[in-house]
C-alpha cells in the first residue's frame, strides 16, 4: 500500500469512501458521528490545500481509505476533560475512513502516521467501536472528553512514543 497526498481529482473517490464509511457506522449503531454530506467539498478542498489529506492506495493504484493528518495545535484539543499523556508537539489524525475491501487498511493508515511523529492525537464518537478498538489495539490511550466546535463530545486518544517503549 501506498499513501500520498490528495489532489482535487481524488474528491470523488474520496467521497465514495466517506459516504461508506457512514455507512457502516450508521449499521453498526453509530448514527450520530457524521452527517449525511460530511465532510463536504469545502472542507475536503481545504484539507487538500493545506496539505492534510491523503489518500492510500493499493498496488495498482486503486484507493481504499483517505485520512488527513494536521501537525498544528487542534484548537479542539486545547480543553480535556481528563489529561494528555504530554504537551509536546503533535499530529491530528482526522477524516479517516476506508473502503472496507482490505482488511487492516485503517490500522496501516494510522500506522504510517505513528512512523512518521512521535506524538499523534486522534478522537472519535463513543459509539464508534471500531475506531476504540483499533487505535487501543495500536497504542493510544484514552486521555478524556473534548468537544467539537458545535459542542458534541469526543473520546480523545493519545499516541506517545515516549510511553509506546
Amino acid at each position: 500500500m501506498d499513501i500520498r497526498l490528495a489532489q482535487k481529482e481524488d474528491i470523488p473517490k474520496m467521497r465514495e469512501i466517506f459516504d461508506y464509511g457512514r455507512q457502516v457506522q450508521q449499521e453498526s449503531g453509530n448514527l450520530d458521528q457524521w452527517e449525511v454530506g460530511y465532510p463536504s467539498e469545502e472542507l475536503i478542498l481545504a484539507d487538500i490545500s493545506k496539505k492534510a489529506a491523503h489518500v492510500c492506495e493499493d498496488e495498482k493504484g486503486r484507493m481504499l481509505g483517505v485520512l488527513s493528518v494536521f501537525t498544528t495545535p487542534d484548537p479542539t484539543y486545547q480543553e480535556i476533560e481528563g489529561t494528555w499523556l504530554n504537551e509536546e508537539p503533535y499530529a491530528t489524525i482526522h477524516r479517516i475512513a476506508t473502503n472496507g475491501k482490505r482488511k487492516g487498511t485503517g490500522q496501516q493508515m494510522i500506522k504510517w502516521v505513528q512512523n512518521q511523529y512521535e506524538n499523534v492525537r486522534i478522537d472519535t464518537h463513543e459509539k464508534n467501536e471500531q475506531m476504540k478498538h483499533v487505535v487501543k489495539k495500536l497504542g493510544f490511550e484514552y486521555c478524556g472528553i473534548i468537544y467539537l466546535e458545535n459542542g458534541d463530545p469526543r473520546n480523545a486518544y493519545q499516541y506517545s512514543k515516549d510511553s509506546s517503549k
